[in-house]
């Protein structure tokens, strides 16, 4: 079971959670299973043929084709969202016998209060990543939540630290977390030595982590000049 900070306040949070002392006057069989994405919020949802397969998969134990398992996740992702969920859980269950359990979070904040949670699907990317007891946080880019970069290079390299830690704090951890930090420069990279450092300081603090600085021709966004990417330790 994970052991980060933020699965321990999700669970306090349940355990201390009371029912709001108000008048509760919808009948409780309208209550019970009200979110639940039944069959038929299934139908009402799914194209008329996925539903069927669906139906068939679940009714008869027919093979579930690979592109009706996706349309099924985006649709159930949708009313999910549209009834006010932000996370979510499931268990299952592997050959070992034991249980697994897999926690994550709809949204991913951009560092700007933000959500990349369309950009990162429409471009097939996780902002963070957990992988073997490590945290690896894609590259965090100078802009800012309108996507606008500010001219001066120092500043967009704040901008993209601010968006690594918005990911770590989403995983519970913090900048002392980091054991690798690649930076990507536009340009004369010997350059940045005057002043990325004292930018990157100014989050990262002894002991430091590992820090590779590359110069490249370009980013995939016009106008940015920076890009930051890190690996952190998700449990100690």
């Amino acid at each position: 079971m994970s052991g980060n900070e933020t699965r321990r306040r999700a669970i306090k949070a349940v355990a201390s959670y009371r029912i709001p002392d108000e008048d509760v006057t919808e009948p409780l069989a309208q209550l019970f299973g009200k979110n639940v994405f039944t069959k038929s919020v299934m139908k009402a949802r799914l194209p008329k043929a996925v539903f069927s397969s669906l139906v068939g998969t679940i009714e008869r134990g027919e093979p579930l084709d690979a592109t009706a398992a996706d349309i099924v996740a985006s649709a159930m992702k949708d009313w999910a969202i549209e009834n006010g969920a932000s996370h979510y859980a499931h268990v299952f269950y592997p050959l070992t016998g034991l249980t697994a359990e897999k926690h994550d979070s709809f949204l991913e904040p951009d560092g700007s209060g933000a959500s990349m949670a369309e950009f990162a699907e429409e471009y097939g990317f996780a902002p963070g990543f957990e992988a073997g007891g490590l945290l690896f946080i894609s590259g965090q880019i100078g802009a800012d939540a309108s996507g606008e970069a500010p001219e001066v290079p120092a500043e967009q390299a704040r901008l993209a630290f601010e968006g690594i830690g918005a990911v770590l704090a989403e995983a519970g951890l913090g900048f002392d977390d980091i054991v690798s930090i690649t930076s990507h420069h536009v340009g004369d990279v010997a350059g940045i030595f005057d002043w990325f450092p004292e930018v990157k300081d100014s989050f990262v603090k002894p002991p430091y982590p590992a820090w590779t600085a590359l110069g490249v021709s370009g980013l995939a966004i016009p106008g940015v000049v920076v890009e930051i990417s890190a690996i952190a330790r998700a449990s100690r």
